[in-house]
């Protein structure tokens, strides 16, 4: 579901998406929120993906902007950016999971992603899937 707002002639917009990363040896899925405004989805098995981006126009981002995600279930890989506390967007902001071990296993976390201008009220959110199995 696409959340969006207009901000100053800026329009801030995020949807739902579920990253899946499928295959031998170590997986990994990870969602970007960039800099430049667009949002990456990234799986080991896939490459990278342009999923969007989280403002029109682009050349206003990142200006005063800020994500925030909130981890609902599961685990982070470690290096991930921060849980729980509002990130400026002047730095890519990634959130990734990582299945190493254990052939036929997974490692999943679902977040909730937001967007907000300095420290006003949130513009637009979405939820995101992460999934990464390793099948040898």
């Amino acid at each position: 579901m696409a959340a969006f707002a207009a901000m100053g002639g800026d329009r801030i917009s995020l949807s739902g998406v579920s990253v899946y990363s499928f295959g031998a040896g170590t997986q990994t899925a990870t969602y970007t929120l960039e800099s430049d405004g667009d949002v990456m989805t990234a799986t080991t098995s896939g490459g990278s993906v342009d999923a969007g981006d989280w403002i029109d126009p682009k050349a206003n981002a990142p200006s005063d902007y800020e994500a925030k995600a909130t981890l609902n279930a599961g685990t982070l890989t470690p290096g991930s950016s921060a849980t729980g506390s509002w990130l400026a967007l002047t730095s890519n902001r990634s959130w990734s999971v990582t299945q190493i071990v254990n052939s036929g296993s997974s490692n999943a976390a679902d977040l909730t992603i937001e967007i907000r201008k300095g420290s006003g009220a949130t513009l637009a959110s979405a939820s995101v899937t992460l999934e990464a199995e390793r099948t040898s």
